[in-house]
C-alpha cells in the first residue's frame, strides 16, 4: 500500500474518530443539559439560578377545634370496631333510650361471634407467617455455614408456605448452583425472572444462557496491510490476513459447574492472499481440541489440540494452549454508556519435543455507548505484542493505535439473553517496534458469535 494513501486512510480515520467523540458528547444528557440552561437564562450566569419572586401572603382561616364530645364519640367508634380490621368500618349505632338498660348493649351474641371468628384468623395468620420466616431464617444461617443442601430444603419449605418471597427463590438458585444441579438453578432463575417481569435482571438472564447453552459457533474475518515501504523486504511475517471458524459442544452436566466448563471443538483456519480476500488454497489447517476452564472466578483457560493437516503448508501436531483475561463491561449493559476494557495473555506450544513458542499480550478498552437496544458502539485504543520462536527464527511485533468497533446482539428469548453477536472493529496501528514484515495501516476485523 502507498504512503500517501496510508496517511489518507489515518486521516480518515482519526477525523472519524473525533467526530464520533464529539457526536457523542454533544449528545450527551450533560451537555443537554448545559445547552437547555443557557438557552432558558441566556443572560444570566451559570452559577446563580434565577431568584423567583416571593409568593403574596394569604390568609387562610384556621378551623375551629373539634368539641371533646365529638373527639370521645370518634375514640369509641374506632375502639368498636378494631377487632375486626378487615371488615368495612359501620356506622356508629343509634343511643338506646333512657329507660332501656345500657348494659343490654353490650350484650350483643353475633358481635361476640365475630370478634371470637376474627381472633382465631389473626392467629392463624401470624402463626403461618412465623413459620415460613423460621424456615428462612434457618435457611440464611445454614448458607453462612457452606450447607446449601440444608439451605435448600429449609428455603423450600418457607415457599411452601409464602410463595411469593422472591429473594428466597434467588437464593435456592444460587444454592443448586453451588451444588452443581443446573436444572434445578436454571428452574429457580427462571422463576425469578418471572417474578421481575416486565424488567427482568439481565445478569439473570446471562446466567441461564450460560447453563442452557450446548453448542456455539464462532468465526472471524481479519484483513490488514501487510506491505511496509520502510521495513523489511523479507523475514518473519506475523501479520498475515487470516480467518477462521470454530464449532464447539458443550455437554450437559459436565459442561458447565459453577462457573467451571469444558467444552469440546473443531476448527478450521486459512490465510488471505496477499493484498487480496482470496482463500489461500495451501494454507488451510484444521484441529479438534478438548478445551477446559477449572476456576470458577478466574478466566484462565487450558486447551490440548490436534492439528491436522489440510493444506500443502498445514501440519500435523499436538498443542498446548493456555489462555488469562481479566475484563469489565465487555458484555452488552443495560445502562447507556459504561466503560470497558480488557486484558489477555496467551501461550501455545506446538510439538513439545521440540517446541514452537507462540506468546500474545493483547490491552485495549474505552468507553462503550448503547445506540440502540441492541447496537454498541465503542472507540478506543489497541495495544498488541505478539512473539514466536521456531526451528528457523524468532520473531516479535509491537503495535498500537485507536480504533471503534461496532456490535449488535440479538438471538434472545423470555429466559435468555442475546445469545448472538456481530462485531466489526476498524484499527490504525501503528508499528512501535519488531522484526516482523509488516508496517503501520490500518486493520478490519469481523467477528461473530452464536
Amino acid at each position: 500500500m502507498r504512503t500517501r494513501l496510508k496517511f489518507t486512510l489515518l486521516l480518515v480515520s482519526v477525523s472519524g474518530f473525533l467526530s464520533l467523540l464529539f457526536h457523542l458528547g454533544w449528545t450527551s444528557d450533560v451537555f443537554r443539559q448545559e445547552r437547555a440552561w443557557y438557552h432558558r437564562f441566556p443572560k444570566q450566569d451559570r452559577g446563580e439560578p434565577p431568584t423567583t419572586p416571593a409568593a403574596p401572603a394569604i390568609s387562610i382561616p384556621i378551623p375551629s377545634p373539634v368539641p371533646p364530645i365529638a373527639l370521645a364519640m370518634s375514640v369509641n367508634a374506632e375502639i368498636t370496631v378494631s377487632a375486626g380490621p378487615e371488615e368495612p368500618v359501620p356506622k356508629p349505632a343509634p343511643v338506646a333510650p333512657p329507660d332501656k338498660p345500657p348494659e343490654q348493649a353490650k350484650e350483643n351474641p353475633r358481635l361476640e361471634v365475630r370478634l371470637e371468628f376474627d381472633e382465631n384468623i389473626d392467629q392463624v395468620h401470624t402463626a403461618e407467617k412465623n413459620d415460613w420466616y423460621s424456615h428462612a431464617d434457618k435457611g440464611y444461617h445454614l448458607l453462612a455455614a457452606g450447607d446449601h443442601a440444608g439451605a435448600i430444603d429449609a428455603f423450600e419449605q418457607a415457599l411452601e408456605l409464602n410463595p411469593d418471597r422472591t429473594e428466597l427463590k434467588l437464593q435456592l438458585a444460587y444454592s443448586a448452583l453451588k451444588l452443581h444441579r443446573n436444572r434445578q438453578a436454571v428452574r429457580w432463575f427462571s422463576a425469578v425472572v418471572r417474578d421481575r417481569e416486565p424488567a427482568p435482571s439481565f445478569a439473570l438472564r446471562r446466567q441461564i444462557e450460560e447453563l442452557e447453552n450446548r453448542w456455539s459457533a464462532d468465526g472471524y474475518l481479519i484483513y490488514r496491510d501487510q506491505q511496509d515501504d520502510f521495513g523489511p523486504l523479507t523475514g518473519p511475517n506475523l501479520v498475515q490476513s487470516q480467518a477462521g471458524l470454530e464449532l464447539s459442544w458443550q455437554p450437559p452436566g459436565i459442561g458447565y459447574n459453577n462457573g467451571r466448563k469444558l467444552a469440546l471443538y473443531g476448527r478450521l483456519l486459512w490465510a488471505l492472499e496477499e493484498e487480496s480476500l482470496s482463500f489461500s488454497d495451501r494454507s488451510y489447517q484444521g484441529g479438534v481440541g478438548l478445551r477446559y476452564k477449572p476456576l470458577s472466578r478466574h478466566n484462565l483457560v487450558l486447551s490440548v489440540e490436534r492439528l491436522l493437516e489440510v493444506g500443502s503448508f498445514a501440519r500435523n501436531d499436538w498443542m498446548l494452549r493456555a489462555g488469562y483475561s481479566l475484563d469489565h463491561g465487555t458484555d452488552w449493559q443495560p445502562a447507556r454508556r459504561w466503560w470497558s476494557w480488557s486484558l489477555y495473555v496467551d501461550a501455545a506450544m506446538i510439538r513439545p519435543r521440540d517446541p514452537d513458542i507462540y506468546l500474545t499480550f493483547q490491552a485495549q478498552g474505552g468507553p462503550a455507548f448503547r445506540l440502540t437496544e441492541q447496537m454498541t458502539v465503542q472507540p478506543g485504543g489497541l495495544v498488541l505484542v505478539n512473539w514466536q520462536q521456531d526451528r528457523y527464527r524468532t520473531a516479535h511485533l509491537v503495535e498500537g493505535g485507536p480504533g471503534v468497533k461496532f456490535r449488535i446482539y440479538f438471538n434472545e428469548s423470555r429466559y435468555e439473553a442475546w445469545r448472538s453477536h456481530i462485531e466489526l472493529a476498524v484499527d490504525y496501528r501503528f508499528r512501535i517496534a519488531g522484526n516482523s514484515l509488516g508496517g503501520s495501516g490500518p486493520v478490519a476485523i469481523l467477528l461473530f458469535h452464536f
